[in-house]
């Protein structure tokens, strides 16, 4: 597993986080900064020089200012609608492995095809798979869903999700009306699909997560560490296990999306149809 602990993320709230959180005031996401920014550009050189201690500083500082832009989005009378967040931040995490993917092929020189096999579903959109893309998922012990599953020990999960079980799920919705649409995790739903999430706020949190972390691998990073902070600062809104699932549901969705064209209309694959048969004499 990763080295750094879910003990040693909880004790390791430093200055520096502290003083990057409180730098961004009032309720709602933060207003837009001009570039150059002193304070911004102070505290990504604090990272920086941060990261000798802890290479991963960089995803927790953005983890905990894109957790709170995002319960500030979804905060209502009663509280923060946990299903919503953790669908969001599932959606948005999943995407994180693509985009880190085709970032990679590019710093390689290669094309993003040479790491990602596409494949036409049956709906007729572009759907993405392959070793590196699951890598990120799962594959490693940087993984998004081994950071997740690492807060099963210290919140004690009532119910552990089978990851297995949500892959063959995803797999088996692929161009199907069923795919992207979470399962029910519980009395209440996502107020809106995991698609819808990510289409509204990945072009608002990138540009963050690309500021901290400079490296492709750490992005899927950012959401795992918030996702893991989130199922135990709103476990009393939704049961930790049931959260995990459906973070995990909507990542290996919306991991495999075509962002530019999901949700547009696509000329289904037509099966040729069975040439007749006659009827024995």
């Amino acid at each position: 597993m990763l080295g750094y602990t879910w003990a040693k993320y909880k004790s390791n709230t430093s200055y520096m986080l502290r003083k990057f959180l409180t730098s961004f005031t009032g309720a709602g996401a933060a207003p837009p900064r001009a570039r150059g920014n002193p304070i911004e550009d102070a505290l990504l050189k604090q990272v920086v020089e941060a990261r000798a201690q802890d290479p991963l500083i960089g995803a927790r500082v953005a983890a905990r200012e894109l957790l709170r832009r995002l319960g500030n989005i979804f905060t209502q009378d009663q509280g923060v609608h946990a299903e919503s967040l953790f669908c969001a931040l599932g959606a948005l995490g999943g995407y994180a492995c693509q985009a880190a993917v085709r970032a990679q092929a590019t710093a390689r020189g290669v094309a993003p095809a040479s790491l990602l096999t596409a494949e036409r579903g049956a709906d007729g959109h572009t759907y993405y798979s392959g070793n590196a893309l699951h890598a990120l998922l799962d594959g490693t012990p940087n993984g998004l869903w081994p950071l997740i599953s690492e807060s099963a020990r210290t919140l004690r999960f009532e119910l552990l999700p089978d990851i297995r079980e949500i892959f063959r799920h995803v797999d088996s919705t692929v161009g199907t009306p069923a795919f992207g649409k979470p399962r029910s995790a519980g009395p209440r739903a996502p107020r809106d699909l995991p698609f819808l999430y990510l289409r509204t706020h990945w072009t608002a949190f990138h540009p963050t997560v690309m500021k901290f972390c400079s490296a492709p691998e750490q992005w899927p990073m950012v959401y795992g560490f918030a996702i893991r902070e989130a199922l135990e600062r709103y476990r009393q809104q939704m049961e930790p296990g049931a959260a995990a699932t459906l973070a995990m549901e909507c990542a290996d969705a919306m991991s495999r999306i075509d962002l530019a064209t999901h949700g547009q209309p696509a000329e289904p694959v037509r099966r040729p149809a069975r040439a007749a048969t006659l009827a024995p004499l």
